[in-house]
């Protein structure tokens, strides 16, 4: 007699019987009863175990943007690998090696690649042997060559796709953290921001670190400057905190614009002439020749 039949609980799952589905208890009935019944599955029904789920888990991204690019890339690589291994005759599973972090293993997929190579060189040594390895050693320098070639092209697509994000991240935090002053538009202030050397980084724990020409911004004490007391700093420096100056009762223009030599310089005459607004299209060619003469 079995005790305990409720262990069978989730394994009943599209188990019918008389068309319906089969409970620990029409079990125990049936097992003890003298009645015919017919048990039916109704569909196919797939069980896998905890450690099949955790490993479906660990290879499977959530929520990752970049999940799509990344398995291309890995399926092209897949596919050279297979080429060599038929344009070369060679015999074993046409995989990658991965390492435990789920990224492409190329040490050990080079190391896959090569040990048919040498086993085909030492079954065919008998066959014009120094003519025969003297082929294959240029096979498989050969291989080794376009191997190395699309290694350092997946490296340097995944260090550019690195960067872009990042960069990315960056301009987003500086847009949304930036404060706002009234007279320049959130964006013209993360570019001079920019342009003065300043932007943002991230630590381990993805607190934001203000840096300036690629250093973290510290104190005389070496003590790192909240970013927040950075962006008012900057803004306080050039003056962009203050409200512009209404026109009042004065209606003299400003005086014929002069050549500026930089952009300071066009921001400094805008400050003592506070009717041109920086979005005006005054404004907007006075800085359109300065960046075209730099």
């Amino acid at each position: 007699m079995i005790d305990n039949l409720n262990i069978l609980a989730d394994r009943l799952r599209g188990i019918q019987v008389n068309g319906k589905d089969i409970t620990v208890e029409d079990l125990k009935s049936y097992i003890s009863s003298d009645e015919k019944v017919e048990v039916k599955s109704a569909s196919r029904i797939n069980l896998l175990t905890d450690a099949e789920i955790e490993e479906m888990k660990s290879t499977v991204g959530t929520g990752s943007k970049n999940q799509g690019y990344v398995d291309g890339m890995k399926a092209g690589a897949e596919q050279l690998v297979k080429a060599i291994r038929t344009e070369e005759g060679l015999e074993f599973e046409g995989k990658l090696k991965f390492t435990d972090d789920a990224k492409i293993d190329f040490n050990a997929t080079a190391k896959h690649i090569a040990e048919p190579f040498k086993r085909k060189i030492l079954t065919d040594a008998n066959i014009e042997p120094e003519k025969k390895i003297s082929d294959l050693e240029k096979s498989l320098k050969r291989v080794q060559d376009t191997y190395e070639g699309e290694k350092l092209t997946w490296e340097q697509k995944q260090k550019d796709f690195d960067q872009e994000k990042k960069k990315l991240k960056q301009n987003y935090f500086l847009e949304t953290s930036m404060p706002d002053v009234e007279i320049l538009k959130k964006k013209q202030l993360v570019r001079l921001f920019q342009d003065d050397g300043y932007s943002v980084d991230f630590d381990e724990n993805d607190n934001p670190i203000p840096v300036r020409f690629g250093k973290p911004v510290k104190n005389n004490v070496e003590k790192l400057i909240p970013i927040e007391t950075v962006f008012a700093e900057f803004i306080e420096r050039n003056n962009w905190s203050k409200k512009p100056a209404g026109k009042g009762g004065k209606d003299d223009k400003p005086d014929p614009t002069p050549e500026f030599k930089t952009k300071n310089e066009v921001f400094a005459y805008l400050e003592k002439h506070p009717e041109i607004k920086l979005d005006s299209d005054e404004a907007q060619n006075m800085i359109k020749k300065v960046e075209k003469r730099t």
